[in-house]
């Protein structure tokens, strides 16, 4: 019997030897053998997230306490995250630094206001920048639908 070297609690009567039988280095085997495929597939699964943040990126911080319906849930002035060490995360906005779970922070999209570019890296002037954003979509995008009578009311008159 396997019992990985624990004594056998029983009423029954037996002997106080306990034999090692030949099957039990073959069971023992197939057991690490089992146990290292699954410690192998559970590394290699694919369900390991990266962070949401790294440092330098800009984020929203949720707030603490009761929330208003009416209220939004984060602050309105972004933070910049300056250090991830683990799910914790620091942030700062000006002199006040933050240290919270990753889970309490929002990344947002910051944009740094400079001049724009076009594709070969010349910079466009203002009425350009403007009649690109104001562009007007074309009104004959798809073609028009061809209206036809149904087939059986060919026989009919009909204005």
């Amino acid at each position: 019997m396997l019992l990985f070297g624990r004594p056998m609690r029983t009423r029954l009567p037996e002997l106080d030897s306990v034999q090692m039988s030949p099957l039990d280095d073959q069971v023992r085997e197939r057991d690490s053998n089992q146990k290292q495929r699954m410690k192998e597939y559970a590394d290699n699964k694919e369900s390991i997230l990266k962070h949401p943040v790294q440092p330098g990126d800009f984020v929203l911080l949720k707030r603490e306490g009761h929330i208003p319906k009416a209220s939004m849930p984060y602050e309105t002035k972004p933070f910049r995250i300056v250090s991830v060490k683990g799910t914790m995360a620091t942030a700062q906005r000006g002199t006040q630094k933050v240290t919270r779970n990753t889970s309490h922070f929002k990344k947002i999209r910051k944009t740094v206001p400079g001049p724009a570019y076009t594709d070969d890296n010349t910079q466009c002037s203002k009425e350009e920048l403007s009649a690109q954003h104001h562009k007007t979509p074309d009104a004959h995008r798809y073609p028009s639908r061809q209206c036809q009578s149904p087939k059986y009311l060919s026989d009919f008159y009909r204005k």
